[in-house]
């Protein structure tokens, strides 16, 4: 039988897998769009691109930027970037604050790409479009190894199969979440400190 040490030992292994393995979740209200980007007196560009609810910090207080993926049909140039709700139109239907993601990029996959995105490192900020090609974009913030992931393919000048996915728990949108111990295993450590202090009790 194993010391009541060497459990604790092999608990504290298991939640260090565990607690920080967080699945990729689903970003919510995914929609083609528009984004209406370089606004001046001549008027504006308007480009087809992808975006949901899921929002990360901007440049000041309560301004929040929505991760999107973009077509400029101009330059035939597929293109990440985190606008504002006001460029974007329609507006996204909610928000879902992931905090600080300031790092970010963006790589062509190929065209018969069956991935998650996961993988992707490019820190390209645009890649030539391609038809029938899925494009992986990626926001993160390094320190935290948290990830808001991309994904869509280029069909007609227009995006599907779109899926954005993240790791990071929802904050405030001012701080660095934090992930929590599973009741379980919060149950599990406490049985056994109990049990290894009547162990040291008995002696």
């Amino acid at each position: 039988m194993l010391k009541p040490r060497v459990f604790i030992l092999a608990l504290f292994a298991m939640f260090s897998t565990s607690a920080w393995a967080q699945d990729l979740r689903v970003c919510p209200n995914v929609q083609v769009g528009e984004y209406v980007y370089g606004v001046s007196s001549v008027g504006a560009g308007l480009a087809p691109a992808v975006y949901g609810d899921c929002a990360i910090d901007g440049y000041s207080a309560e301004i929040y930027l929505y991760p999107a993926l973009y077509f400029d049909v101009g330059l035939n140039t597929v293109r990440v970037a985190a606008p504002p709700a006001v460029s974007l139109n329609p507006a996204p239907a909610g928000i879902l604050k992931l905090g600080v993601l300031s790092d970010f990029g963006l790589a062509n996959v190929g065209v018969n790409y069956a991935g998650n995105c996961e993988e992707v490192t490019a820190t390209e900020s645009f890649a030539a479009g391609e038809e029938g090609a899925t494009y992986c974009g990626w926001y993160a913030n390094n320190g935290s190894g948290s990830r808001l992931l991309l994904k869509a393919t280029l069909v007609n000048s227009a995006f599907s199969n779109v899926t954005f996915a993240y790791n990071v728990l929802p904050s405030a949108g001012d701080a660095t979440p934090v992930p929590a111990m599973p009741i379980y295993l919060l149950l599990a450590l406490s049985a056994l400190l109990a049990l290894f202090g009547f162990s040291r009790a008995s002696k």
